[in-house]
């Protein structure tokens, strides 16, 4: 490395550092097998040990250049080069794959180790050894943390995505209408991968918002993916009980991504990519508990049970239907 390139990279770090961290920084690879909804859960995970420890975040890129570019997600980011890997002295995170996170204690251990070092460090999560958006809601909650990391990392990536622009982000609404987008996972969706919500699950659904919103005159827009068996299955099924349902079946990803994202209300599927549009969205959610997706913020999200029964406080949705 150049004299110059190094002297770039000791300014940017020193900007960023209280004394006597020794100028490390952090960085997280998302896993090359996983899809859209894994591989944030990866990238994320550099900006919350970011936030909660006051370490430097480089950004590494999502796989996928397009998507990179349509999540924003290296706006306003010290993106990580090959000069970085000659300035700092590489730590992987050594501990087991953690698909639902890693403990507080073992990341505090990591952590600690860390500001022991007197060698600028860059410490890398990758294979699936994560910290979780929801974990850090959690440690806040339970006051092994001071600072609401949760919601600073929510902001930045709102605040990354809604000042990026791309094509695909081009809000269709139906004017006068409250528009409520539907998340209906089918393609590799199961019952035994507990993927799968039947679609008496979100017909259940339908009719309770009908009923709590109807001062709103709602609209249903359906997105999902799959066979063309399974899209006739659903636009059967909801056509025969429902009439404002607008269906949006194996669309563009990016679009779909979208208006799960500026819909009015959004009812997720068991799916990391409903999840994701969820967390971007500052608009009311509704879902049913999967994998981590627990303890969330109750001015923005509404439990349903598995029957699709709203089994949370409908406080939010009276307030919004008397608007």
């Amino acid at each position: 490395m150049t004299i110059a390139a190094t002297s770039r990279i000791s300014k940017m770090i020193r900007r960023v550092h209280t004394p006597g961290q020794h100028g490390h920084a952090v960085t997280a690879i998302a896993n090359s097998g996983g899809r859209l909804g894994h591989q944030l859960k990866d990238i994320v995970t550099g900006m919350i040990v970011s936030e909660l420890f006051n370490i430097a975040y480089l950004h590494s890129p999502l796989r996928d250049a397009e998507w990179e570019r349509f999540m924003g997600l290296g706006t306003d980011e010290c993106m990580l080069t090959d000069s970085h890997y000659s300035y700092f002295v590489s730590q992987l995170v050594q501990v087991s794959p953690r698909w639902h996170g890693i403990s507080w204690d073992s990341l505090y251990n990591v952590i600690r180790g860390l500001q022991a070092r007197p060698q600028p460090t860059l410490l890398i999560f990758q294979h699936a050894i994560r910290v979780l958006l929801v974990q850090a809601r959690q440690w806040h909650a339970k006051g092994a943390i001071e600072h609401d990391v949760y919601s600073r990392v929510i902001n930045k990536l709102r605040h990354k995505y809604f000042c990026t622009e791309h094509p695909a982000k081009k809000r269709i609404v139906s004017e006068g209408r409250y528009n409520i987008a539907i998340h209906i996972r089918r393609g590799d969706a199961t019952v035994r991968n507990g993927r799968w919500l039947p679609i008496s699950y979100y017909t259940n659904i339908i009719d309770q918002l009908e009923s709590l919103l109807s001062k709103k005159s709602a609209v249903f827009h359906i997105y999902s993916d799959g066979t063309t068996n399974a899209m006739d299955q659903i636009r059967h099924a909801l056509t025969k009980s429902h009439r404002r349902i607008i269906f949006h079946l194996n669309e563009s990803p990016f679009a779909t991504f979208h208006q799960m994202v500026v819909a009015d209300l959004l009812v997720l599927g068991h799916s990391t990519f409903s999840d994701w549009a969820g967390f971007i969205s500052s608009q009311p959610k509704l879902l049913h508990p999967h994998y981590h997706m627990t303890g969330l913020d109750d001015n923005e999200w509404i439990y349903v049970d598995k029957h699709g029964n709203i089994s949370g406080d409908v406080t939010l949705l009276k307030n919004i239907n008397a608007r």
